[in-house]
């Protein structure tokens, strides 16, 4: 996953780099408004439930009757606008996130599409000799968008939910930590144990669906282009046999990637409802009395609420960063690798436009009228 992660960097400008950093400085924030989301919900059921817990605070009964919220009414009516508020505030910031994280994303697709298809141009004709062209083909206009979609897309959101599910634990930590071990304990231990049945699984199908992609356009390529050599030999049966067998292995890599992740959030779920059994039981084994047990059993609640979806999405990620990882050796090979030798520095590609005589026929007028021509 290092080589990977560096392969990663190598390919991208360094002002996209730092636009990274900066998306980063944007997630931080927004997991701080998620916590704040969270912790805001127990704390209005406590309220509700017991007005005299906000009433008799040192700071926060003062300031609430200088505003004139005395009354159980008032601060459910007021509690209610505001926590709807920094949940108004928290959906839009997310939905502007995702924004800022789809335009980074598909801009690196632009960039990195770009400067292979230019790399391939301006490398030297014995190149093209010996590399398949399906290849090629695949490397521009798969693999590149693959790298993007399901390599930096899943990346941003392993950071993105890792670092909301890091600010929800130490929140939980600071209002009940013995509580808080037990629920890391297990979650992680299940998570870890999910992801460890699934990491080899997925590297090797997506290394067969990256091979049959290639194989598919390969297939396509020769029966197509070629095909009044393969009509005349009588080949289409060979043809159609060999396509429709990259076709079966690539099926079965992508179902067995669409069924693995449709399993992450069932699996998630199941680790949710354990890890609630384990919190209830333990405050039970503590002879907690229920009005105490409630509100830590709502903050808990809560942030299984969010903690749920954060941690299906980081498996999720992780399975489809290795399913797709192998789209990232081919590209960073052929971009930086040394896999593409370059003409002469002198040549360059340009586009000139030829003359057409004025008395030519219309036949002769309407043929090419540029040429790619080495200088």
């Amino acid at each position: 996953m290092k080589q990977a992660i560096r392969k990663l960097l190598d390919i991208l400008p360094p002002k996209d780099r730092l636009k990274a950093v900066i998306l980063l400085v944007l997630m931080f924030i927004g997991t701080g408004i998620d916590v704040i989301g969270i912790g805001m919900i127990p704390l209005y059921i406590s309220v509700i439930a017991n007005p005299g817990i906000l009433l008799g605070h040192s700071m926060g009964g003062p300031l609430l009757e200088q505003v004139g919220l005395t009354e159980p009414r008032d601060l459910l009516i007021y509690g209610g606008v505001a926590l709807l508020f920094i949940f108004l505030l928290r959906g839009g910031y997310i939905i502007w996130l995702q924004y800022v994280q789809a335009r980074f994303v598909n801009g690196r697709y632009v960039t990195i599409s770009s400067a292979l298809f230019r790399r391939y141009m301006l490398a030297d004709y014995p190149f093209h000799l010996q590399r398949n062209s399906a290849v090629l083909i695949r490397n521009v206009s798969n693999e590149t968008r693959l790298i993007t979609n399901q390599v930096i897309m899943p990346t941003l959101n392993i950071l993105m939910q890792t670092t909301t599910a890091a600010g929800i634990f130490l929140m939980l930590l600071w209002v009940e930590p013995l509580i808080t071990l037990i629920t890391i304990g297990v979650i992680g231990l299940g998570g870890t144990l999910l992801l460890h049945l699934l990491k080899e699984r997925m590297k090797r199908y997506g290394k067969i669906a990256a091979a049959e992609r290639a194989n598919i356009i390969q297939a396509v390529n020769e029966a197509i282009g070629g095909f009044k050599s393969v009509a005349v030999s009588f080949r289409q049966g060979f043809f159609m046999k060999r396509f429709d067998a990259n076709l079966s292995r690539i099926r079965e890599a992508d179902t067995v990637r669409m069924v693995t992740e449709k399993a992450v959030r069932p699996s998630t779920e199941l680790i949710a409802v354990v890890g609630m059994m384990a919190i209830a039981f333990f405050m039970v084994a503590q002879n907690r009395e229920m009005d105490l047990i409630l509100p830590v059993l709502s903050l808990f609640a809560a942030a299984t609420i969010r903690l749920m979806p954060a941690i299906a999405e980081t498996i999720r990620s992780l399975t489809s960063l290795r399913f797709y990882i192998s789209s990232l050796t081919p590209v960073h090979h052929d971009l930086y690798g040394g896999g593409v030798p370059l003409a002469d520095e002198g040549a360059e590609v340009e586009v000139v436009a030829e003359e057409v005589a004025d008395d030519a026929s219309p036949s002769t007028r309407n043929k090419f009228r540029e040429a790619i021509q080495l200088k």
